[in-house]
């Protein structure tokens, strides 16, 4: 008893055509895009308004504590540097108001803050 044969292209089909320069260009341009701008963690400390920040304790007390000094006017985020600049960058000028906390102790970059009202000063540029 003989089998016909039967090659493989015809029991497995045509193989996909290889995808289109264009089509290429385009995802890596999307992957581009969301690894500059990534999509917002549930995690993530917003710049613009605390109440979506999401913190974990391990003990009930702390998250108390963490609560009652939630009243004070100002907010603290905790963010990576990349992260915190594609927010910042975007911020219109009159909120580009932040400040760096340095742990005692800690390595940390040396900056200048030339930063002044230009209304106050209009012979410095």
């Amino acid at each position: 008893m003989s089998f016909p044969t039967i090659s493989s292209s015809s029991f497995y089909g045509q193989r996909p055509k290889a995808p289109s320069n264009g089509l290429l260009q385009r995802i890596e341009d999307s992957v581009k895009k969301f690894k500059e701008h990534p999509l917002v963690s549930p995690r993530r400390c917003s710049l613009h308004d605390d109440k979506y920040c999401w913190k974990i304790f391990r003990r009930q007390n702390e998250a108390l504590t963490y609560l009652k000094s939630c009243s004070s006017c100002r907010t603290f985020l905790i963010s990576t540097v990349s992260h915190f600049w594609n927010v910042y960058k975007n911020l219109p000028e009159f909120g580009r108001h932040c400040y760096e906390v340095i742990r005692e102790a800690t390595r940390c970059r040396l900056y200048f803050d030339l930063e002044f009202y230009f209304n106050s000063n209009p012979s410095h540029n």
